[in-house]
């Protein structure tokens, strides 16, 4: 189709006043040392779904999980508390490459408010929508990331926005994704387009 149709971990958390969420740095290393509980660089964890376990299991926080270059073999969900926010970014050293294998969609998000930055997602095949990203229902941003090479049988091939979905995209690439319907982005919900690329 065309390239767009619109249409477990434990943490001290100090306490802060009602209402006020709590900023908490996670980091993930593709070839991590120390104990890797996801707490500092020196501690980082293997994964992206490890520091994603661990950050749901935070309660009002503001969660950024800084993600080192490599490449992350890895099909996640993400569900975000109400209230809370979730920022993967990658680093400023080298953009991370999150490859789904083919074994379904490289990020769902079901619910809550989620940030992607500075990251490659690839590889995401799924029988249904949504092979890079499946915005199910949350409110996603994507920034400044490349989703290529991702596969949808139905739509979306990229990014799939569902009815009750926002997103936001701003700076990215969308390359070589392909689906029925939408090969780059099929949204049903509420889309932005700021200063992106779509192409086969």
């Amino acid at each position: 189709g065309g390239a767009l149709l619109l249409g477990a971990a434990s943490f001290l958390v100090p306490a802060l006043p009602a209402g006020a969420a709590t900023p908490v740095m996670l980091y993930v290393n593709v070839s991590p040392s120390g104990t890797g509980d996801c707490t500092s660089l020196s501690n980082a964890c293997a994964s992206i779904h490890a520091a994603i376990t661990a950050a749901e299991l935070l309660v009002s926080s503001d969660v950024t999980i800084e993600v080192a270059a490599g490449t992350y073999n890895e099909n996640d969900t993400i569900t975000v508390p109400t209230g809370d926010t979730l920022t993967i970014q990658g680093s400023s050293a080298g953009a991370p490459t999150v490859n789904g294998g083919g074994l379904g969609s490289v990020f769902t998000i079901t619910t809550g408010t989620v940030t992607i930055e500075n990251v490659t997602i690839s590889g995401g095949v799924t029988g249904t929508s949504g092979g890079g990203v499946d915005n199910a229902g949350g409110t996603v941003t994507l920034s400044s990331d490349t989703l290529a090479n991702d596969t949808a049988t139905t739509s979306g091939g990229g990014l799939f926005n569902a009815v009750s979905a926002t997103a936001f995209l701003v700076n990215d690439t969308l390359t070589s994704d392909s689906a029925v319907t939408g090969g780059g982005v099929d949204n049903q919900g509420i889309a932005t387009f700021t200063n992106d690329t779509l192409a086969n």
